[in-house]
């Protein structure tokens, strides 16, 4: 329901949701606008609450009674990326056309870059900074507007808003297997593999800390790949092993993406990704699809995995699920149709 104490400066009723995704907030009278103007220092007004400000004469910003204007007094600075001053229309119109061109410029010539484009650019554009290469931190507002104008999905939707939250802090490896080194896990493992069913407990990063036997029977190598799942997969013994391998693949490095996310300062994590980073198929996925990105299982579908004694290779359907404590550790179960298990 919409409270009453949310209006636009028509005074008409307006939700939380839509206040902040398609209107500003007057800063004089706290109504919300859609037609908001841009007053110097960072504010904005509705156009009733604008028409008390006087226009800069040299650029025709607003400016607040006994300020300066910004825009004039600091020609050459680089904006943050929520700045957004009012349009300036060049021409006798009736049509107007505006351009947003991103230059990216060695670090360590960013403030000389800065300089020379504004000096060029005069009163035709100005500078701000990328949200998009980690200059600036957007609002949640504005990261609302981003989700909505590339038409994200939901996975691309949370993996954003992961990022956009600060980095969590992932355990080590063995502090994670110490934490499920306990009688009642070995138990559950134990009897799991007497009835046929794959189980593994893992990092969110894919390294297997604990596994019924059955999981060993079926990845062949996986030891070798340093118990992870992931860089099992780009290994020649997965290539051979599993069926669709191409398919699953992109797969794959997009379930890898999303639970890098939010352990993406960990050393875990960058490791990771170097040692991921010399294989050329896995390169060329994480660079040729950037935005791809997938939760809770590989593709939804059956892994198929070939094994000996049959010509019919097993199906393998992937169950993954948080463990109750603590949360960084992952339980995946694989059933076959294959009653004696991938051997």
């Amino acid at each position: 329901m919409t409270g009453p104490h949310l209006r636009t400066d028509t005074d008409h009723p307006v939700c939380a949701r839509c206040a902040g995704a398609l209107f500003a907030a007057c800063f004089s009278c706290g109504r919300f606008s859609a037609d908001s103007r841009y007053i110097s220092g960072g504010h904005r007004a509705c156009p009733r609450c604008a028409s008390r400000f006087h226009a800069c004469p040299d650029c025709g910003t607003l400016v607040q009674p006994g300020h300066r204007c910004e825009g004039c007094a600091q020609p050459g600075k680089v904006w943050n990326y929520t700045y957004r001053p009012d349009p300036h229309f060049h021409g006798t119109g009736p049509l107007y056309l505006g351009l947003e061109l991103e230059i990216i410029v060695p670090e360590h010539r960013f403030d000389t870059c800065a300089t020379l484009a504004t000096d060029h650019l005069g009163n035709l554009g100005y500078l701000k900074k990328d949200i998009e290469h980690g200059r600036s931190v957007p609002t949640i507002d504005t990261l609302a507007r981003i989700v909505r104008g590339y038409d994200l999905d939901h996975a691309q939707r949370r993996h954003t808003y992961g990022l956009w939250n600060p980095p969590l802090r992932l355990a080590a490896d063995d502090e994670l297997r110490h934490q499920i080194s306990t009688p009642e896990v070995n138990a559950h493992l134990a009897h799991l593999d007497a009835a046929h069913i794959i189980c593994a407990y893992t990092t969110p990063l894919s390294t297997v800390l604990a596994a019924s036997d059955r999981l060993y029977d079926a990845l062949t190598g996986l030891r070798q790949a340093g118990n992870n799942l992931a860089l099992w997969f780009f290994q020649p013994p997965a290539r051979e092993l599993v069926v669709d391998w191409d398919d699953q693949a992109p797969h794959v490095v997009a379930a890898l993406r999303a639970a890098i996310g939010p352990y993406r300062s960990s050393l875990e994590a960058r490791a990771l990704l170097r040692t991921l980073a010399t294989n050329p198929r896995f390169a060329e996925l994480w660079t040729a699809h950037p935005t791809a990105v997938s939760y809770g299982g590989p593709s939804g579908r059956p892994v198929l995995l070939r094994h000996t004694g049959s010509p019919t290779p097993a199906a393998i359907s992937l169950q993954i699920s948080e463990f109750h404590s603590p949360h960084a550790i992952l339980v995946a179960y694989g059933i076959s149709n294959a009653s004696a298990g991938c051997k």
